[in-house]
């Protein structure tokens, strides 16, 4: 699955992208009926401006933003992240879940800057945050 962005960000030529790739195997058959086992692993990389003050914006913009399910600390979000990642889930019972995670998290472009935030969602702020990478 892929997103693209064109158009304009203020006086700036905006051209970004995103990209997610996910796949997964669920376990069947003795005792995998019983535990429900679930190996998923995936890709996502959302682009980030290269050159600070350029003519051109390229920096990923999550219009609206919704939790991922396996983001559950809302330290990061889709704009200029790339993260690879493995998840292994158990569920033994239906009131019960279990379930690993592992994440690699990284810049896509070191010359932007690291977001983070939840969206517009209060008057006065735009609901994002950015801080240096370097």
């Amino acid at each position: 699955m892929g997103a693209g962005q064109f158009g304009d960000w203020g006086r700036l030529a905006h051209r970004a992208g995103a990209i997610a790739l996910e796949g997964g195997y669920q376990f069947s058959g003795g005792w995998a009926d019983k535990l429900k086992p679930w190996l998923r692993a995936g890709y996502f990389r959302s682009s980030g401006t290269a050159i600070p003050l350029a003519a051109s914006h390229n920096t990923f913009f999550q219009v609206l933003p919704t939790p991922r399910i396996y983001a559950r600390f809302p330290f990061y979000d889709l704009v200029n992240n790339e993260d690879v990642f493995a998840e292994f889930r158990l569920k033994p019972h239906s009131k019960v879940g279990l379930r690993t995670d592992i994440h690699h998290l990284r810049l896509s472009n070191t010359n932007d800057q690291w977001y983070l935030g939840g969206g517009a969602f209060q008057n006065g702020t735009f609901g994002y945050a950015g801080r240096p990478s370097m």
